[in-house]
């Protein structure tokens, strides 16, 4: 299989370190594709069928998981929040469900629970017909959406996932010798590359804090612990930002998922971006600021074009943004540009992305970008965090502005208005604003529908 082949080049020792939870890919090997190979063929596990995974606190096994014999087909990852419904309504889609702790599974008709390396299972099994994968043998993994947390119908070959590591090991400049903090869940494309994939084939250690943590949480590993480099998602690296005891020196900040906040842009910390999404693999990587719309440089093999025009931008031309890579499943394997949905430009070897595209407003036959007056609203002073969002009015559509002020009870909604008067042209002026308490976000610091 895939991962075997290619960790086996690594010539690793054939056994593995786990200590509170910190993996010790230096010491990565074989001996674990055999084990999970003979857990799975005594629990009646074989070749063809499907799992689900649910692993809630012990993200340090997924490599493990990712790296089993090829007794199992294809692997849904799980958020656990919809893990019950999307039982119900996928049954089919999977023979079982392991998971790291017991879980509400009317469905399941018969439950074994075990531990492997010290760390306890539930293993789910499902009545019916065994589901069996494609033709060919090939296995596919399936992950739930950064921005939502459901379930996406998106899949990636286990080329496309090792290729994609590789980029990420070589972009991220990740060395054997690193100790990486990671605070991003590895149910997510993005975490599994970077902590999973780059990490095992560099071969360096792995700390895995799972679930939300609070900043205080955060800071008290960071302190204890010299880390080479710490994994996170914006929303965790924008809290983090304002504290002035955050560690500086020598620490690299990976995020990917959502733009940058403005205190993790003014930190003066060195933070690398990578952006791409579930369904294309990484992109590019930032690790240079050259401009509020700038993405970074495509990583190898990455093929990036602009579509078609799409608006203009600040007297800008735009045009929607298309890739090809070894990272994309579906496209690549047709020899096809894939859309990312998102439009911006390209200026020599640098990506610009403006938005997204079914963020786009029109406005009385023109067109309006959410994220140009997300900007704008941002610059207000009492304003902390906003979101402009498409709404419908007997059949026209407008721009509705939800803004967060600063705590100082300073947010004056008609003060706002008059300043994006002042900044924007009059059909880009939200026709609605509301003030709200806050905003939430998903793990992987989106933030979710208002």
């Amino acid at each position: 299989m895939v991962f075997r082949k290619h960790f086996e080049k690594m010539k690793y020792k054939n056994e593995m370190v786990l200590t509170d939870r910190e993996v010790d890919y230096s010491l990565f090997g074989a001996s674990y594709f055999e084990e999970w190979g003979k857990f799975w063929s005594e629990n009646g596990i074989d070749h063809g069928m499907r799992i689900g995974l649910l692993l809630n606190r012990n993200q340090c096994m997924m490599p493990l998981l990712l790296s089993l014999e090829d007794m199992v087909c294809d692997i849904h990852f799980l958020n656990q929040s919809l893990e019950s419904q999307y039982v119900r309504e996928n049954r089919g889609r999977f023979h079982c469900l392991l998971t790291d702790e017991a879980v509400e599974c009317p469905e399941a008709v018969w439950h074994k629970e075990f531990h492997f390396m010290g760390v306890p299972f539930h293993l789910y099994g499902f009545a019916g017909d065994t589901v069996r994968g494609p033709e060919g043998g090939k296995r596919y993994f399936y992950y739930t959406s950064g921005s939502t947390g459901e379930p996406k119908a998106c899949g990636a070959g286990e080329e496309n996932i090792y290729w994609e590591g590789l980029a990420m090991m070589e972009g991220l400049e990740l060395q054997k010798s690193d100790r990486i903090l990671s605070l991003v869940p590895c149910s997510h494309k993005f975490g599994q590359s970077v902590v999973c994939i780059a990490a095992a084939l560099v071969g360096c250690k792995v700390m895995y804090l799972n679930g939300i943590q609070t900043p205080a949480g955060i800071m008290k590993y960071m302190q204890q612990e010299k880390y080479d480099a710490v994994v996170l998602p914006p929303m965790y690296l924008e809290l983090l930002c304002g504290d002035s005891a955050m560690p500086v020196q020598n620490c690299r900040y990976i995020c990917g998922g959502a733009p940058l906040g403005e205190k993790a842009k003014g930190s003066g910390r060195k933070i690398i971006n990578v952006y791409g999404s579930t369904e294309t693999g990484v992109i590019a990587i930032r690790s240079m600021d050259k401009g509020k719309y700038y993405a970074g440089k495509a990583v190898r093999e990455v093929e990036v074009r602009c579509g078609t025009q799409f608006d203009t931008l600040e007297n800008r031309n735009t045009y929607r943004i298309e890739v090809r890579s070894p990272y994309t499943y579906g496209g690549h394997e047709k020899g096809e540009y894939v859309p990312t949905g998102d439009y911006g430009w390209l200026q020599g070897d640098d990506i610009y992305v403006c938005g997204r595209e079914d963020n786009i407003i029109n406005v009385n036959g023109m067109k309006v970008a959410a994220a140009e007056i997300e900007h704008v609203l941002l610059r207000h002073p009492a304003v902390t965090e906003a979101r402009v969002v498409k709404e419908c009015e007997d059949g026209r559509e407008y721009a509705h502005g939800y803004i967060v002020g600063d705590g100082s009870g300073g947010l004056d909604v008609e003060e706002v208005f008059r300043f994006c008067m002042e900044h924007l042209q009059p059909y880009k002026v939200p026709k609605k604003m509301d003030v709200v308490d806050k905003f939430h976000y998903t793990e992987m610091g989106k933030r979710t529908r208002i």
